[in-house]
């Protein structure tokens, strides 16, 4: 299961919920036909007919391709050309508002741990995040966030996550 950090990323580069491959298959479906505009577009994405689509969406017809596949799709299509660039370009950075431990001081914080990233470890966080890939994302931002910003730092309680 993704971290509430990660979380608070997916919806950072989305603006949408979080959905992975233990996401029920409908409500990707749902998500992936939201995200291209219509049945027709998502079967396209999918090199599937449109009919095939519409059996899977009824229930008639049981996929042989696996949810992964669905949730690639999704965050690939939600994701911005633009924002992707801006990311991996270090143009916007990750911050995190919240209640935040630091050597042993807790309290309300903003930190902007992305900009202490390399650029090459916040093209490998996104790259296993557009992969569907959250536990290696996850065990990825965390490794950063340890050595790139502070060691042993714990987020109690987010309130914010935004690429500024």
């Amino acid at each position: 299961m993704a971290s509430e950090l990660l979380e608070g990323m997916y919806r950072a580069l989305t603006g949408r919920r979080h959905t992975d491959e233990r996401t029920p298959f409908g409500e990707l479906l749902a998500d992936l036909v939201d995200m291209a505009g219509s049945g027709r577009a998502a079967a396209a994405l999918l090199g599937i007919s449109p009919t095939t689509l519409y059996r899977w969406r009824a229930g008639r017809q049981r996929p042989k391709m696996g949810r992964g596949v669905l949730a690639r799709a999704i965050r690939r299509g939600r994701l911005s050309r633009a924002l992707e660039a801006a990311v991996r370009r270090k143009e916007r950075t990750l911050r995190i508002t919240g209640w935040i431990t630091i050597s042993r001081d807790r309290r309300a914080r903003t930190i902007n741990v992305g900009m202490h990233f390399p650029t090459r470890t916040i093209g490998n966080i996104l790259n296993a995040w557009l992969a569907a890939d959250d536990d290696r994302a996850d065990r990825l931002l965390w490794s950063a966030i340890d050595r790139y910003y502070v060691q042993d730092l714990e987020i109690d309680e987010i309130e914010g996550v935004e690429f500024r």
